[in-house]
């Protein structure tokens, strides 16, 4: 069983998970930041870090990283 994170949540504005959205969806911006769109909005919605790994398909150093 996967612990719980000591981790604070993150709260997004609607401006900002909007931005997110079109960002993680995007085809031209830079890979890295596609990622990090992703994880952010993974963990704003609640994932557990492991389940963010697995679903975004990145090593735990740099979802680490990305966060």
């Amino acid at each position: 069983m996967a612990r719980k994170t000591l981790r604070a949540s993150l709260v997004l504005s609607d401006e900002s998970r909007k931005l997110l959205t079109e960002l993680s969806g995007s085809m031209t911006a830079p890979a890295r930041e596609v990622v990090r769109a992703k994880v952010l909005l993974h963990y704003a919605n609640g994932a557990e870090i492991s389940s963010i790994k697995r679903h975004v398909g990145i090593s735990m150093s740099t979802l680490k990283k990305k966060m």
